[in-house]
């Protein structure tokens, strides 16, 4: 109930959360009850400048599917890293039932060494702080930002999770990944979770002092995978509540280039299923992202989402860019191929020979080359070149000539 948040004891450093910052998001909930709002539901984003941009996606996705009667209380963590025009364009979305506010958490993990791992940004270890800076709610949801809800998010703020310290979707595993969840961690394969949609039982958290174990842990291996959610998997390990697949739905197993290896378990059965289905939540998992491969199967439903948020032309402008710009380095790949068949074509002594007779004084009309184009030209100007030159009468009798020779060396063998 609003009427019932406060802000209870909190068990981080002053130093790490502005606490000017806490007492005015409670002063700001406590006004939204004279509204009329009958619930709150609080939610949590942590990102960088490159992925805070789709957050804004996730959160219209989420507005989109609300209940016009509940309150959906958006807390997005991040750091010094965000520019101060991302953090002006989030805290300008605005939506009737929902309230977004950004939480500075740059001091959380001083003198840690956190690393970072693929695509995997150093903002993921964000989410281990959640029940202590936003320790006013019993419960509350985390959702990465390379996601999409398709229903009511209460739906799944509503489930039950008694005394598990999380509730989370068992991560499917492919035969690549076994040796490290069974031997490494001694973790059960049906018992890994992905850790991209979370909810947090904040009391149980804090009571079991989890923040400081998970830091501990990563500390006690060398180089995890998936840092964040393995060390979750190994300290949330026996009280886990596992929730129905359908709440995180991981796209990347449909894509023969994203994946590795067979499934392990069920999860061929379990995932084809999904498929058949419109999942509560789209996790856009693996580096196949839907804003730069919109052609993927359950991409629409992020630009569906996309279309109607803030940051629709951020999104389609840097997606042409990207597309521009993988053009030219395609182009820029096939280029050097080509560079590099010219200028063996150039010490071939059939391409001498070819020099030769095309050199000798009395000129016969079609034997000259095209000159070679200049390094830095286009893939246009190399093909001509190469094509003019197999096509003249030089190149063509030099082939011939050069044939005689290689049959006696054959025969020669």
């Amino acid at each position: 109930s609003l009427r019932n948040v406060k802000i209870q004891r909190i068990y981080h450093i002053s130093r790490n959360v502005d606490m000017e910052s806490v007492k005015n998001s409670v002063r700001e909930l406590s006004a939204f009850k004279h509204k009329g709002f009958k619930r709150l539901i609080p939610i949590v984003f942590a990102g960088n400048e490159k992925y805070l941009q789709f957050a804004a996606v996730s959160i219209q996705s989420i507005y989109e599917n609300s209940n016009p009667e509940y309150l959906y209380d958006i807390n997005i963590f991040v750091d010094a890293s965000l520019s101060e025009n991302m953090k002006r364009r989030l805290n300008s979305l605005k939506y009737p039932n929902l309230r977004i506010m950004l939480w500075d958490v740059r001091n959380s993990f001083n003198g840690i060494d956190l690393y970072s791992v693929g695509h995997y940004s150093k903002q993921m270890y964000y989410r281990w702080l959640i029940p202590e800076i936003l320790s006013m709610y019993n419960k509350v949801i985390y959702l990465d930002c390379d996601l999409v809800v398709n229903r009511d998010i209460a739906d799944l703020y509503d489930k039950n999770i008694g005394n598990n310290y999380v509730a989370a979707v068992n991560n499917f595993l492919r035969d690549n990944l076994v040796n490290h969840v069974e031997n490494r961690l001694g973790l059960g394969l049906n018992n890994y979770f992905n850790s991209g949609v979370l909810k947090f039982n904040c009391k149980a958290w804090i009571n079991a002092n989890l923040k400081n174990k998970c830091i501990a842990c990563l500390k006690s291996y060398n180089k995890l995978p998936c840092p964040d959610q393995d060390v979750l998997n190994l300290v949330c390990k026996g009280r886990i509540y596992k929730l129905n697949d359908t709440w995180n739905f991981q796209w990347h197993h449909q894509f023969k280039d994203a994946r590795k290896g067979k499934f392990v378990c069920d999860y061929d059965k379990r995932f084809n299923n999904l498929l058949l289905t419109k999942p509560s939540i789209i996790h856009f998992t693996s580096f196949l992202k839907p804003w730069e491969h919109p052609e993927r199967a359950f991409s629409e439903y992020f630009w569906n989402y996309c279309r109607n948020s803030d940051f629709y032309e951020m999104i389609l402008f840097a997606n042409i860019q990207n597309a521009d710009l993988n053009k030219k380095r395609t182009e820029s790949g096939e280029s050097v191929k080509l560079r590099n068949k010219l200028n063996k074509l150039k010490h071939s002594y059939t391409y001498k020979i070819a020099c030769f007779i095309n050199f000798i004084p009395r000129k016969i009309k079609g034997y000259n080359f095209a000159e070679i184009p200049p390094v830095g030209c286009g893939q246009k100007e190399l093909k001509k070149c190469i094509n003019s030159i197999y096509n003249s009468r030089s190149f063509k009798i030099a082939n011939k000539i050069t044939a005689i020779f290689r049959k006696i060396k054959s025969k020669i063998k």
